[in-house]
């Protein structure tokens, strides 16, 4: 079941911190995907988070860019439709200065 709409949380306005998520994933998915094989191997390698190199204090900034990252269109549709129906609330809730860094 997915979600078509919510209730939104009291004088919440737009979530501006939710609308430059999606429009960041995005940007990133439509890079992600005009790659060939060995540049996106390369890119998932770079930017995705590997385990063995986090445990060895390697690409640390994986951690984050690794949460941009998408395995396809299905994936990327359901995270940001999740993100764009939740994440205004979440931002109201916890504010525009804590809801990035949640």
């Amino acid at each position: 079941m997915f979600p078509i709409g919510d209730t939104d949380v009291k004088e919440a306005g737009p979530g501006l911190w939710t609308v430059v998520l999606v429009l960041l994933n995005v940007a990133v998915f439509a890079v992600q995907i005009t790659l060939l094989r060995p540049g996106m191997r390369e890119f998932f390698n770079r930017y995705g988070a590997v385990p063995s190199r986090l445990l060895e204090g390697e690409q640390l900034y994986s951690v984050f860019t690794s949460m941009f990252i998408h395995g396809g269109w299905v994936h990327l549709i359901t995270n940001m439709l999740f993100l764009w129906v939740f994440g205004d609330n979440v931002e109201a809730a916890l504010g525009r200065i804590v809801y990035p860094l949640f």
